[in-house]
């Protein structure tokens, strides 16, 4: 049956290959973290500093930096030491959980959330150029294509 997902993979398949693919997201992936760097930079923060902000800030009561590791697919000793840079710098907090004394919890604080406001409407600009003439719909399948592969990688090495 002409139209089936199979079909359609298959024309793929056969149209393109791994390596060039391969090529294309690592040129990509480059190119995005190239722009961001040149934001971020003017900020003092590393992408990775951006990616902990930002992570922080959609968990309003806060992470554990186990929890915090597992979201951003790092080994917790690199998140430990990211979230001292950060904290030296006034723009996280630890504190200490409520019910267990010995479970901390990390937010972001004022001043960071002054750098989240600062900076992301940057990197939008910045990357605005780039998305011209790519349509909102082309965007959100983008999107979705990649938290498929991510999810299917999560559930594999489960």
């Amino acid at each position: 049956m002409i139209g089936t997902t199979g079909d359609k993979m298959k024309k793929i398949d056969r149209a393109t290959t791994t390596y060039a693919m391969g090529i294309l997201q690592s040129r990509v992936y480059r190119i995005l973290k190239k722009r961001m760097a040149k934001v971020l930079v003017r900020h003092k923060i590393t992408s990775l500093d951006w990616a902990v902000l930002g992570t922080l800030s959609e968990h309003v009561k806060g992470m554990k930096l186990n929890e915090l590791a597992t979201v951003l697919s790092v080994e917790p000793p690199l998140i430990t030491r990211q979230i001292n840079a950060l904290e030296k710098l006034g723009l996280v907090k630890r504190s200490v959980g409520k019910a267990d004394l010995r479970a901390k919890s990390t937010t972001v604080t004022a001043k960071g959330k002054r750098i989240i406001l600062a900076v992301e409407p940057e990197l939008k600009k910045s990357m605005r150029a780039l998305l011209e003439g790519i349509s909102p719909q082309d965007l959100l399948g983008y999107y979705r294509v990649l938290s498929a592969i991510a999810a299917t990688d999560k559930n594999e090495q489960s």
